[in-house]
Parts: structure tokens; C-alpha cells; sequence
């Protein structure tokens, strides 16, 4: 009998998401964190008071030549991805990199030219794509289509209360932007869902914290329909200052008038005829936190990345495109009416 391989992960950052990494983990026989990194003495400390058998440390030379893990996931501050993921890969050891994989373009070139030339393979952690409901709909997606015919549109709405009475909450600063924080969870779920998405424009509605608009983004789309013989069209919109926490892709189905609803917070399905009488087509509710079913999906695929030595870096390349082309010429409708 064959004994399943347990690869010895480091993780660097203990920041919030990685209160979901926990129960993902537990109980699995073929990963197992050795090691830890954060800037933060005092999270160190705790750490290392709680868990002595997997050391702490507040730089990463000391973790590599003391734990040498066979991977690494780094989970730290978005603007801080490329630093640190640029260290880790002269280690020559798989990354895991937390979404937004960089916070630019130019940052996001030089990782990926560094990974290819270091042969290292590189993975991002799209956890939205692994939602429950993401996945039920990609694996019935072909039976929908052939009932309801071809997607033809989507509206993905993204909101979180993170600009709260004029103040933009602490831990948002380091998530860049409701763009680059939710709207590459958008895209990262659509980029399955529909075929050669192109972007037509997008627009970031000016706030307080400065001219770019961090709060709230609007972006259109096109894409190939299943069938063919016609462009689908698509919105995303991502928001902080609506003071609610809520996420859904709605997909249309022009040919026969219905629509679909992706509740991404309830982890449901709800099927709308062209009457408006709506009806649970699947849901998917479980005890654990949604967010704890995202990273099972989310280390499940990078255990198999691992075992054959490969990343997703080809689907990675595209939504990073999307992601930061919208904040450039021609599709701002801002950086139009500057020139």
C-alpha cells in the first residue's frame, strides 16, 4: 500500500484570513504546517507559547534554515505579496500567494518572470472560485445551458462595510482597494464561468481617501457565448460604503428569459423563471464558515499542484490581466477624460 506524502508547508503572515486556514487544514494526513512568520513579536510570542512544535519566527532566513518546508503559503499584507513572494522564490520551493497576487502590473511581470526563471511553479489562492455554489454550478453547467440556452449576461455585485461613517476601517487599508481585494474574487469565479472575457470599460467612483476610488468600482465586460453567435455582456461592481455585507453573481439566460442567481454568502442557487417566480435550485449550506469550505477547495487543489509539480499560473495570468487593465487606458472612463 502506497503511504500518502505529507508536504510540510510554512506559512508567512498570520494575518485574518488565516483564522480559516486552521480548520481547512485540520485532520488532512498529506499537509502539515512546520512554520510560521510574522512581523509581529507579540503574535510570535503568543504563537510560539500555543504551539512550540511549530516555531514562530519575525523574519524569514531563520524559518528557511530551521524548518525548510517543502512549500510555502504567504498570506501578508497585499501590498507587501511582492517582496516577500520575491524572497521566498530564491528558496526554490513551490508559493502559494494570496490574492491579489501583486498590487500592480509592473510587480506582477517581474514575479512571474522570476518564478519561470527560478523554474519554481507559482499558485494563487482564488478561494472564491472554490465556493460551494461555484462549484455545483461549474459542474452542472452544461445540463443548464442545454435547458436554459447560453449564458449571455452576468451581474456580479461585491459589497463589504469597510468605509463606515466616513472612515475607512483599519484592515482595509492594506487590502488596496474594493477592486483589487473583491473584484478579483469576481473575476476569478466568472473567468470559469464564461469564455474569453474581454473588458470594455470600467469606472472608480472618486471618495475621500484619494482621487483613484478605492470604495467603489464598476466594471463592464464582453464575452463569447456558448453558442457563438453573439457577445454576452457582464458587470462587476464591488463597494465598502454601503454598510452591508453581501455577495451574488447573477447569470442570465437571454434565449429563454431566465436567471440565476449565485448566493454567494448563503452558498445557494436560486433559479428565476421569466415570471419573476423564483425557486432554490441547490443549496449548500454546511455548519462550518463558508470562507473554511473556500480554503479546503483552495489547499485540496494546491496539494495536487504539489504532487505533480505544476501551478495555475496560466488562469492566474488571465484575471491578473483583467484585474489591472481596468485601471488603465483605454477602458477608464477617468483616464479618458484626462486626455
Amino acid at each position: 500500500m502506497n503511504q500518502v506524502r505529507c508536504f510540510r508547508l510554512a506559512i508567512i503572515g498570520l494575518g485574518e484570513v488565516t483564522n480559516y486556514y486552521w480548520p481547512a487544514l485540520a485532520n488532512r494526513e498529506d499537509l502539515t504546517v512546520v512554520g510560521v512568520v510574522d512581523c509581529d513579536r507579540q503574535k510570535v510570542d503568543t504563537w510560539n507559547n500555543h504551539y512550540p512544535h511549530c516555531p514562530a519566527f519575525t523574519s524569514l532566513n531563520p524559518l528557511y534554515e530551521q524548518v525548510n518546508p517543502d512549500a510555502v503559503i504567504i498570506a501578508t499584507s497585499s501590498s507587501s505579496h511582492y517582496t516577500v513572494a520575491q524572497e521566498a522564490l530564491s528558496w526554490g520551493k513551490p508559493i502559494l500567494l494570496e490574492k491579489p497576487a501583486t498590487a500592480s502590473r509592473g510587480e506582477w511581470e517581474a514575479l512571474i518572470e522570476q518564478a519561470s526563471q527560478a523554474q519554481v511553479p507559482l499558485a494563487i489562492a482564488f478561494h472564491a472560485a472554490f465556493g460551494a455554489e461555484v462549484l455545483w454550478f461549474l459542474e452542472h453547467q452544461s445540463a443548464l445551458e442545454e435547458t436554459y440556452g447560453p449564458i449571455t449576461g452576468f451581474f456580479a455585485h461585491f459589497y463589504d462595510p469597510y468605509w463606515v461613517d466616513g472612515i475607512l476601517q483599519p484592515h482595509a487599508h492594506s487590502l488596496i482597494s474594493s477592486w483589487m481585494d473583491s473584484g478579483v474574487n469576481a473575476l476569478s469565479l466568472i473567468a470559469k464561468i464564461v469564455r474569453n472575457l474581454e473588458l470594455t470599460q470600467s469606472y472608480f467612483t472618486p471618495d475621500l481617501t484619494d482621487s483613484n476610488g478605492k470604495i467603489h468600482s464598476q466594471v463592464g465586460f464582453r464575452f463569447a457565448t456558448a453558442e457563438g453567435n453573439c457577445a454576452g455582456r457582464g458587470w462587476i461592481e464591488t463597494h465598502w460604503g454601503l454598510g452591508i455585507k453581501s455577495k451574488t453573481t447573477d447569470l442570465q439566460f437571454a434565449k429563454t428569459g431566465y436567471e440565476l442567481r449565485l448566493d454567494h454568502d448563503r452558498q445557494r442557487l436560486l433559479l428565476t423563471d421569466p415570471h419573476g417566480e423564483s425557486s432554490i435550485l441547490a443549496d449548500l449550506t454546511t455548519e462550518q464558515p463558508r470562507m473554511v469550505n473556500h480554503y479546503q477547495g483552495v489547499f485540496q487543489d494546491f496539494r495536487n499542484h504539489l504532487q505533480q509539480g505544476t501551478d495555475n499560473l496560466e488562469f492566474a495570468q488571465t484575471v491578473h490581466h483583467l484585474l489591472y487593465s481596468a485601471y488603465e487606458s483605454p477602458y477608464n472612463i477617468q483616464l479618458k477624460q484626462k486626455t
